[in-house]
């Protein structure tokens, strides 16, 4: 009995280490920005129609999704994604000082069919906390996941389509992401960008496979809403998937050592890229289907 008392003791004490190392800090550069994620600043969150103006909109996201109150949607519900099966074998990843963007560099096309639109994919990216509760843009019935990422399509006419995918930390390590961040000290600091294949020291090529962050096929929530950053524009159709995937607490610890500033900068300390989520938008009477 005593021992499982101290094993208690024992995780309580490495959780708070962990969130001590974690902690969010004002960062003075990221108050120079045309916009930030700090809701301190001038330059927050509740802040940013003033520079653009959509951000002020009736149909904006992220939203709080409440399961008991989406409508019945019309015909096939399911993610069709084309392509994702090819693994990435030349990429782009850059630190925006918002997030990391990866981008496919291999020629593969690869795209979302939509009410019999095709839409392609351009980028995807990743929003996440400083806790393992909260990290994700989204919200279902009022709680967050660790962390969200989101697959950027865009059709002929301009219209974009996001599929939106929620993780949740889990004891083992997920494999793409893994991929990802073997190279991060590439993109430590805005503005750095990693180019070309992912190898091993052994020179053994690792590939990005989707299929770990997405699941083809999966069932979703559908509605109308925005670019969940400046300039916050409202041409977007939201599928946020309902299946979660996973992610080690290691792998998030990493994301947080990513830095929202340029490397040499003043107090960089300060500026880990942390909380880059949006808060929960108003509704206003728009329709969730599922």
């Amino acid at each position: 009995m005593q021992l499982m008392i101290w094993i208690t003791i024992f995780w309580c004490i490495i959780s708070s280490l962990d969130i001590l190392k974690t902690k969010a800090q004002e960062c003075p550069a990221d108050r120079d920005k045309p916009w930030s994620y700090d809701p301190n600043f001038p330059n927050g969150p509740s802040n940013w129609s003033a520079r653009y103006p959509d951000c002020n909109g009736q149909s904006q996201s992220p939203i709080n999704i409440d399961t008991s109150k989406t409508s019945k949607a019309k015909g096939r519900q399911n993610l069709r994604l084309n392509g994702y099966e090819t693994p990435i074998n030349n990429v782009e990843i850059e630190n925006n000082g918002h997030t990391i963007a990866i981008t496919p560099r291999d020629g593969t096309r690869r795209s979302l069919d939509l009410d019999n639109v095709n839409y392609s994919l351009e980028s995807f990216h990743f929003h996440w906390g400083n806790l393992s509760t909260k990290g994700s843009e989204h919200e279902i019935n009022g709680r967050k996941y660790a962390m969200e990422a989101h697959f950027v399509h865009r059709n002929d006419q301009g219209e974009i389509a996001v599929v939106g995918v929620f993780f949740e930390e889990n004891y083992r390590k997920n494999p793409t992401l893994d991929t990802i961040l073997s190279v991060m000290d590439e993109y430590l600091y805005e503005d750095e960008t990693f180019e070309g294949t992912i190898t091993q020291w052994w020179l053994f090529r690792r590939n990005i496979y989707l299929e770990n962050l997405v699941d083809n096929g999966c069932s979703y929530y559908r509605y109308n809403g925005s670019l969940t950053t400046p300039p916050c524009s409202e041409n977007v159709t939201w599928l946020v998937c309902k299946p979660i995937k996973y992610v080690k607490r290691s792998q998030m610890r990493q994301l947080y050592s990513l830095y929202s500033v340029r490397r040499g900068t003043d107090n960089e300390d300060k500026c880990h890229l942390i909380n880059n989520y949006r808060p929960i938008q108003p509704l206003n009477g728009r329709k969730v289907y599922a």
